[in-house]
């Protein structure tokens, strides 16, 4: 049985000293057991946070979910530290930004999390590739629907839990409706001609500066809310486009406030934990 191990690697772009930059160690994703709505944890999970914690300058352990705050499920106690993503390549709606540093903060309706928000925002996930659609067209589905195939009703619906189906032949179908994709990259974007723009964004000057207004509008949200660090878009491949983004967003910029990153960010996934043994690190 294998397992698949993603990470997210960040190195800082700002030129202070080594000694006074954040480091935010091993982190964690998805359920945690022994830990309850209200942050009560089991002694045996109280024992991993512990050994988590001195792999970080926060004190804290770090907490990912592509998300923006904790979702259903997603239990953590005080000792952790929620890093929040802006999913897509829109700029965030600044209402639904929790400030940064905030803790008890809602996560629903009645719902709060004792966690601490992080002073690190992170970037779009992996716009520079297409990816595919979850569900039951994983691995089919490459594209959305046109508007004419939607009209045609001719779009197959993903569904997130269901029996194998098929695609149309240019392989299009309907991820938004009940599932969802892989990849910011599989989606259009507003100011952007072709329907998948982003993977290869930097072809396309009109298209770059649509998506770099949105990106300093995201910006000065996230300066806004109190955030000190900003992460690019987490790469999944292409470290070229995460190159051309740096150059974009750092032209006439050199803070977060206007756009420029603080942070490069990329994922990177191997085999149970065999990277040399089963080629992780040449993929």
């Amino acid at each position: 049985m294998h397992s698949m191990i993603r990470s997210t690697a960040l190195v800082s772009i700002l030129s202070t000293a080594l000694s006074e930059q954040t480091i935010w160690g091993c982190g964690l994703l998805g359920t945690v057991p022994g830990i309850s709505q209200n942050g009560a944890t089991t002694p045996d999970t109280q024992k991993l946070i512990d050994g988590l914690k001195k792999s970080s300058t926060t004190g804290k352990v770090t907490y990912w979910n592509w998300a923006l705050v904790p979702q259903q499920g997603q239990n953590l106690s005080k000792d952790f530290e929620f890093v929040p993503e802006q999913w897509g390549m829109a700029a965030v709606n600044p209402g639904l930004v929790i400030p940064s540093g905030s803790s008890n903060y809602p996560i629903g309706e009645g719902v709060t999390s004792p966690s601490t928000m992080s002073s690190l925002f992170l970037g779009s996930n992996e716009p520079d590739i297409t990816g595919s659609c979850l569900g039951n067209l994983m691995g089919k589905c490459n594209a959305s629907c046109t508007n004419d195939e939607v009209l045609g009703h001719r779009c197959p619906v993903a569904l997130l839990y269901g029996p194998p189906a098929d695609v149309l032949p240019n392989g299009h179908c309907d991820c938004w409706s009940q599932s969802e994709a892989t990849s910011s990259g599989f989606w259009s974007f507003d100011g952007c001609s072709k329907l998948q723009p982003l993977p290869s964004l930097f072809s396309n000057p009109k298209c770059v500066d649509a998506v770099m207004s949105a990106w300093r509008q995201q910006a000065a949200t996230v300066v806004q809310k109190g955030f000190k660090y900003l992460s690019t878009p987490l790469v999944a491949a292409n470290m070229e486009w995460l190159s051309s983004f740096v150059d974009a967003a750092c032209a006439n910029c050199n803070s977060i406030s206007c756009g420029c990153p603080s942070h490069l960010s990329w994922h990177f996934y191997g085999n149970d934990c065999r990277p040399k043994e089963l080629g992780g690190y040449d993929n």
